[in-house]
């Protein structure tokens, strides 16, 4: 009975068109998405190719632990393949401001189009430099940082929204860095 449900899993998966596919488990929370793994060899990793991946408050609130959460967006950035277009952070005063520059560095490599990222801290987050790498990005959403652009910093060339709140700007760097930004 159970190879008859694996095989009607892989007859099922190996029919839809990939978009589809990606369409479902792209409705899915990300740890009920990561857990279609179990279903089949070939469903294994179809998790690790979603485009948009989302860790807030309900992702945070579904761990006992934070050091939980933490581990596991660790393992899905270390076993994404493929682009992520989309990814939003926030909703744990808990994420600690160098695991957030490590997901940001990583990110920096997949072409991120829209990235949020809020922090719930008493301190500011001061934006990592390889943020300011990120050439497709046309959505920017920050909360509590500290934007300091690096002096080389020629502006999101593709930037079409950007959503700032309680956002610290050093004062070097505005003029300089915003001059070059597209408004819309």
């Amino acid at each position: 009975m159970k190879s008859a449900r694996r095989c009607d899993v892989d007859t099922i998966s190996n029919n839809l068109p990939r978009d589809i596919l990606d369409g479902i488990l792209g409705r899915l929370p990300l740890k009920d998405a990561a857990k279609s793994s179990i279903l089949s060899k070939d469903w294994r990793y179809k998790w690790a190719t979603r485009k948009e991946l989302e860790f807030d408050y309900h992702f945070f609130e579904s761990f006992a632990h934070f050091q939980e959460a933490k581990t596991i967006i660790y393992q899905v950035l270390l076993l994404h393949k493929g682009p992520i277009l989309k990814f939003r952070l926030g909703g744990s005063n808990l994420i600690r401001f160098r695991d957030i520059d490590h997901w940001i560095l990583f990110l920096s490599k997949k072409n991120v189009e829209e990235l949020t990222i809020r922090v719930r801290s008493d301190n500011d987050y001061h934006l990592p430099s390889n943020l300011f790498t990120f050439e497709k990005l046309r959505l920017l959403e920050v909360e509590n940082c500290l934007f300091h652009p690096p002096p080389d910093f020629k502006g999101f060339k593709k930037l079409v929204n950007l959503g700032l709140h309680c956002v610290t700007f050093l004062p070097d760097s505005i003029k300089e860095s915003y001059l070059s930004m597209p408004i819309s």
